[in-house]
Formats: structure tokens, C-alpha cells, sequence
């Protein structure tokens, strides 16, 4: 990718987690708008039924499962009174492990590159399920200012990220995306939610950007060994 700046790489991955991200702010819709305290998620292909119990008032909008629609990331949802499906957390879980999957798999040839050229390279997965691999400059990549669900990017070596890094995590979260990662020939890094992005986890983040830039050595190792920023942000690190 030496020529165009931009490639488009879409794929039924890239909108399978573009889909996952959608359902999973559907139901957090559904949660915090109708008192919902028992939801469940059943996929068929691109058929969705959401099952919900123990709810304030019966659920009448899918909010973001409207928004998938739309963008033909599903054909059709159904909102019913039932227990089939699987929970929050697994669907958490599941986005988690689709874009580590996907994001290494597309980036992985070139972080070779960033290693040898110090030019970084960005996926970005926007809400339609659309994905675009970023050519950026000299240890630098620019995330563009739209909606995106998920950006991972390479580094040339090591993977903490920069206080830019965590900003543009920070907007993400704000917009309902799920996350980023760096990923280099060394290591990956992936910073995902595992729960809606509340006051309590910006605070959280504002402060892990802080001792970031200060060099604080000791708290980054701590929040790493943890796995964990805040409770609803969580640190995945692979070799």
C-alpha cells in the first residue's frame, strides 16, 4: 500500500462487528429507556430477536438495532418477551474476540512495514460495516473525524499507546464505538468497553491518559497487570 492512502478492505467480518457493536447499544437503549434487567440476543444470520424480562415498561423502540437496519447490517429484529439468546457480556466478549481476529489479520503484514519504514497504518470499521486500511506518516496515522465503531493502528515497535491514542479512544467511547488497539511485530494492545462508557470510566481514562504522559512507569504496569482501566474498560495484551 505505497500508492493511495486509502484502501477499502470491508468484509463479513468487519460488518459482523460493526452489527455486534450496534446490538450491544441497542440493548444498553433498552436498558437504560424501558428498565430492562434481563436481556438476551439471538442471531440468526441476519434475523435478530431480542428477549427481554423484568422491564418498567414494554419495550415499543431498538433504538441502534433501527440504525442496523438501515444500514442493512440486519434484515429484521424482533423485540419479545422470551429467554432465548445469549447475555450482554458474551456479545461483549464475542465483538472482543471478532476485531482482535480480524484487526491482526489485516494488519499484521504491515506493522512488518511500520517496523521497517516508520509509516503507520490505521483500520478503521465504521458503523456500517464499512473498513478502510489508513496510510498515515513517519510514526504518525490520523484517525478521520467521523463515527467509527472500532481503529486499530500500528506502532514501530512496542505497543503503549500515546495520550493521542487514548483522545481519540476517549471520542470513540463518546460516540458508542467499542474500542482500538496498536498492534506491532512485538505485541498487541486492545483497549475494549465491556460495559457502557459511564462518568466513572471517563474519569477513569482521562487519568490513565494523564500518568500516560507523565511517564507514571508504576501506574501503567499496574493497570496493565490488571487488565483493566475502570470497570466497564478493559486492557487485552497479546504476543
Amino acid at each position: 500500500m505505497h500508492g493511495p492512502r486509502e484502501l477499502e478492505v470491508t468484509s463479513r467480518k468487519t460488518k459482523r462487528i460493526a452489527l455486534l457493536t450496534l446490538i450491544i447499544n441497542g440493548i444498553e437503549s433498552l436498558v437504560g429507556g424501558y428498565g430492562c434487567r434481563e436481556v438476551r440476543a439471538e442471531l440468526n444470520n441476519d434475523e435478530l430477536t431480542v428477549c427481554y424480562r423484568a422491564c418498567d415498561e414494554e419495550p415499543e423502540e431498538g433504538y441502534e438495532l433501527d440504525e442496523a437496519l438501515n444500514y442493512g447490517l440486519l434484515s429484521s429484529y424482533t423485540l419479545d418477551e422470551c429467554d432465548e439468546g445469549i447475555t450482554l457480556g458474551k456479545l461483549y466478549d464475542n465483538v472482543a474476540n471478532e476485531l482482535i481476529r480480524t484487526s491482526a489479520s489485516i494488519l499484521s503484514s504491515f506493522a512488518l512495514r511500520t517496523r521497517a519504514e516508520g509509516i503507520e497504518y490505521m483500520l478503521v470499521i465504521f458503523r456500517d460495516g464499512l473498513a478502510l486500511l489508513l496510510r498515515g506518516e513517519r510514526n504518525k496515522v490520523v484517525i478521520p473525524a467521523v463515527k467509527a465503531v472500532a481503529s486499530v493502528h500500528t506502532h514501530p515497535e512496542g505497543c503503549v499507546p500515546s495520550p493521542h491514542d487514548i483522545r481519540s479512544l476517549i471520542n470513540n467511547f463518546l460516540e458508542g464505538g467499542i474500542g482500538g488497539g496498536i498492534i506491532s511485530t512485538d505485541c498487541k494492545l486492545f483497549i475494549l468497553r465491556s460495559g457502557p462508557f459511564t462518568e466513572d470510566d471517563y474519569l477513569a481514562i482521562s487519568r490513565f491518559r494523564k500518568e500516560l504522559g507523565a511517564r507514571n512507569i508504576n501506574f501503567l504496569k499496574q493497570r496493565f497487570a490488571e487488565g483493566a482501566i475502570s470497570q466497564n474498560l478493559r486492557i487485552f495484551i497479546l504476543r
